[in-house]
């Protein structure tokens, strides 16, 4: 989501409105606080899956095994709050896109059609003015595509 973010400032909408900064601001925060609880879980999944092999190994050996089961909740806990917030981040990321594209009243008048017809505007006009010509297409042949 964060590369898609980033894209999307560079193709689409060049110069982001400022007061929308704010939005991305929190779209790239919970976007991280996801990735982060993500891999808190992933340690939490390996702690739980170490005291199941200490509980079988106890139980097999015939020893009483006194430990209590915290870290599945746990998991639980931290897969459900990483989801949340990756659903949060990407509502703010979607929220973002839309207030900066072409087609939202008051988005940037610098939108990426425009740029790209200056750019080929600006390159037309120099290729002129050195009085050299484009190279035309190649002709087709009639019947084929």
């Amino acid at each position: 989501a964060l590369i898609l973010s980033i894209t999307f400032i560079d193709v689409i909408a060049r110069a982001p409105r400022p007061d929308t900064a704010g939005l991305l601001f929190w779209a790239w925060g919970l976007l991280g606080l996801a990735l982060t609880l993500a891999f808190g879980s992933h340690y939490a999944s390996d702690s739980a899956f170490r005291y199941e092999i200490a509980k079988g190994d106890a139980e097999y050996a015939g020893r009483e095994f006194t430990k209590k089961p915290t870290w599945d909740r746990v998991v639980a806990v931290l897969n459900l709050a990483a989801s949340l917030l990756l659903l949060l981040g990407l509502l703010f990321l979607a929220r973002f896109a839309y207030a900066n594209t072409r087609f939202t009243p008051g988005a940037s008048s610098t939108d990426s059609t425009a740029v790209r017809l200056s750019r080929i505007e600006t390159l037309l006009d120099s290729v002129v003015a050195r009085g050299t010509r484009p190279v035309p297409p190649p002709p087709t042949r009639a019947g084929r595509r």
